[in-house]
């Protein structure tokens, strides 16, 4: 097949275990005059490999870490029953055992998600011409660099492997920034053993304080907090749910031509970008062409340009999605904010449709209730998917939350304390906060006395793990 422009035509499947993602990945590919995706988006491996022997497509873009059948399994499948079929895998996580497995076992390329969307273009085409090197410039360097990155992770690891199991239960146990005799309570040992054990914990990490050994297990994920399990398979309630619980009609849409102005704000840049294209075909929407990845620099794009309405993934690093939507309820209330979510467990969903006028909308749905759930929050009329609109009614009935002192002295902190917040996270002491913020020392320590005392915490290891509890920060 030759497209409008005169080159040939590359089939493409994508297949993923994140149904939006993948429809929304493809939609967008489609709008390429020389790219043609076929109408399947498989969530499983068995159904992927099915797919792809049905219909042959020259370019199959696959989940790495796809349900049943993963990314470098399948490859090898692939390779012996669909030889012609060029297999490039996708994953938000990237590191050097997956990727090394990925192209071992014959995949033309492996691309993070946080790659742009014309990334992702140009690296279908190039596989599909037989280039088994699709990285672009910054991929590469990607690639070059990680190896060193873990190795240096390594030592982390190995210095908090010589703890021994006692010490490792006082470390979750400090976590919580609780007082030192309510831990030490907890774990029936005196506060003068707890303070021996934190000393020993500091020195085998060598960290200079609680607050940073804590941080860094956060990272390294040996101390989480509570998180939701795996998604509900597609086909339960929660794989339908958009809720919106508006207070009273939209105010009319600021844009020129009357169009409904969105915000994309989503963890994984590539799901942002194909989503917004894919929106802005829309002749009711009018998409921004900014797609942040991090959390604060949602709210200030928010902020910034006060959209109609913003798509914010729940889990977005930096700032969560509830803890946002409270944020901009205060600071930007015109802007309606719709929640984006691969994990949506009921008291997670329970919490977002709690904290604000919000809708929230699975990453299992498709992309047809997405532009519903936008249509609705903007005052629109739909009748499409009323009956998902309301699928969830019975088991969510959510009433207004307790008054949480924690959350409005939380929600008066600016944005540059919140930002100070961030770096108090991970136990940065003051002077090098000071350099990366471009304060001087005792501005830094004045506007952290400051934020103790908005929040009402005795220390700062309190302040991150209030701010923590509330979805302020990873």
């Amino acid at each position: 097949m030759i497209s409008r422009v005169g080159s040939p035509v590359t089939r493409v499947l994508v297949a993923d275990t994140q149904p939006l993602f993948a429809e929304a990945v493809g939609a967008a590919l489609d709008q390429e005059d020389d790219i043609e995706v076929i109408p399947r988006f498989p969530t499983r491996g068995g159904d992927a490999l099915e797919t792809i022997q049905l219909h042959r497509p020259d370019v199959v873009i696959y989940d790495h870490w796809m349900l049943e059948v993963d990314g470098p399994t399948a490859t090898r499948a692939l390779a012996s029953s669909v030889p012609e079929t060029k297999v490039l895998i996708l994953s938000w996580y990237h590191g050097t055992v997956q990727i090394q497995a990925a192209l071992s076992a014959g995949a033309t390329g492996f691309l993070p998600k946080s790659l742009r969307l014309e990334q992702l273009v140009e690296a279908v085409r190039r596989a599909a011409a037989g280039d088994p090197l699709v990285f672009g410039d910054e991929l590469a360097k990607l690639i070059e660099g990680i190896e060193e990155r873990y190795e240096g992770g390594s030592e982390f690891w190995e210095r908090f492997a010589s703890l021994s199991p006692r010490e490792m239960e006082v470390l979750r146990a400090i976590a919580d920034a609780a007082p030192p005799a309510q831990v030490a309570e907890k774990l029936g040992i005196s506060v003068g053993t707890l303070k021996n054990h934190i000393h020993h914990i500091l020195a085998k990490t060598a960290t200079s304080s609680q607050l940073e050994v804590v941080s860094l297990a956060r990272v390294l994920g040996l101390v989480v907090e509570s998180r939701p399990g795996p998604a509900a398979p597609s086909g339960t309630p929660a794989a339908s749910l958009v809720r919106s619980r508006r207070r009273g009609p939209a105010k009319p849409s600021p844009d020129r031509a009357g169009r409904c102005s969105v915000l994309v704000a989503d963890t994984e840049r590539l799901f942002a970008e194909a989503l917004g294209r894919c929106l802005a075909k829309e002749a009711d929407f009018s998409v921004m062409p900014v797609f942040p990845t991090y959390g604060l620099a949602a709210v200030e794009c928010v902020l910034r340009h006060r959209p109609d309405v913003v798509l914010y993934d729940l889990w977005l690093r930096g700032l969560q999605g509830t803890a946002a939507v409270r944020a901009l309820g205060r600071w930007c209330p015109g802007t309606k904010p719709i929640l984006l979510s691969w994990f949506h467990g009921r008291p997670q969903v329970r919490r977002a449709l709690a904290s604000a006028s919000v809708g929230l909308v699975p990453k299992t749905a498709g992309l047809a209730t997405v532009v519903e759930a936008v249509l609705a929050t903007h005052g629109r009329p739909t009748e499409t998917h009323a009956a998902e609109l309301v699928e969830l009614v019975d088991i969510l009935r959510v009433g207004d939350t307790p008054a949480d002192d924690r959350l409005e002295r939380l929600l008066t902190l600016s944005l540059r304390e919140m930002e100070l917040l961030q770096q108090m996270s991970f136990g940065i002491p003051a002077k090098r906060i000071a350099q990366e913020m471009s304060l001087a020392v005792g501005t830094v320590k004045n506007s952290i006395h400051q934020l103790l005392a908005k929040t009402g915490a005795r220390n700062q290891a309190e302040a991150v793990a209030i701010a923590r509890d509330h979805g302020f920060l990873d």
